[in-house]
């Protein structure tokens, strides 16, 4: 089973290439590298025609004219594009924390084809006590996503698209909500409730650990945002 690894990129080069230096180093399961560019400018997209020579996959760029709140269309983007079984969906801004990241996630998808499966994005802050962890045991679990697993309600909140898997043929002919107008975030939950609602598993899996870099937040739009998905969801 390959990975497609799609990748949103917004502009944040050194944490792209952190993240790039990761899958080179860690390609045995993956396929090919989609990097979905809404920068504002050509960093990203030069930085790749530099590498693409030495990776070890293809790496294949789609740029499209900066924009705020391009997550949506640029995540369906790479959907579109992806040639690969498994799709990989991370943000510019993760990094996986362990060696053997892509062998779980593909062992999580071959016991089950109909699984959307969720890792855990950890703060920054946080990195040192993670990678300095020797033992086997999960690491350091998200106390929300573990809460709302163990609950069993709204299984949706459990989503983020910046660290997320799951097989294109389960997709089929979802996609994101490229309507959306608001700070990120609801539009994953979208798409996950879109999925669960024909029938697909979401699940939340603690070893599947990624470094979220530290950068300023997305606030723009929240309220907005929030109301536009309650009301669809029938909430309001």
């Amino acid at each position: 089973m390959k990975i497609s690894v799609i990748i949103l990129c917004c502009g944040k080069v050194k944490f792209f290439k952190d993240l790039l230096g990761y899958l080179k180093s860690h390609s045995e399961h993956l396929g090919e590298v989609i990097v979905c560019d809404n920068s504002k400018d050509n960093k990203i997209a030069d930085y790749c025609e530099k590498e693409k020579h030495s990776f070890p996959v293809p790496i294949r760029v789609f740029r499209e004219p900066f924009k705020p709140f391009q997550l949506a269309k640029m995540r369906n983007i790479g959907i579109d594009n992806a040639e690969c079984e498994l799709l990989c969906f991370f943000d510019e801004d993760i990094i996986p924390v362990s060696d053997d990241f892509f062998d779980r996630m593909v062992k999580r998808h071959k016991s089950n084809p109909n699984l959307l499966l969720v890792g855990t994005r950890y703060k920054e802050e946080d990195t040192a006590t993670i990678l300095t962890t020797k033992n086997r045991k999960p690491y350091i679990i998200d106390n929300y996503r573990a809460k709302i697993k163990k609950q069993g309600r709204q299984p949706w909140r459990l989503m983020s698209g910046g660290n997320s898997s799951v097989r294109k043929e389960t997709i089929g002919n979802t996609r994101y909500d490229e309507q959306y107008n608001g700070c990120w975030g609801y539009e994953d939950a979208d798409f996950a409730r879109q999925l669960i609602s024909k029938g697909v598993e979401i699940d939340y899996d603690s070893w599947l650990a990624t470094k979220h870099q530290r950068h300023k937040r997305h606030r723009i739009g929240r309220d907005v945002n929030e109301k536009k998905y309650l009301k669809k969801w029938g909430c309001l």
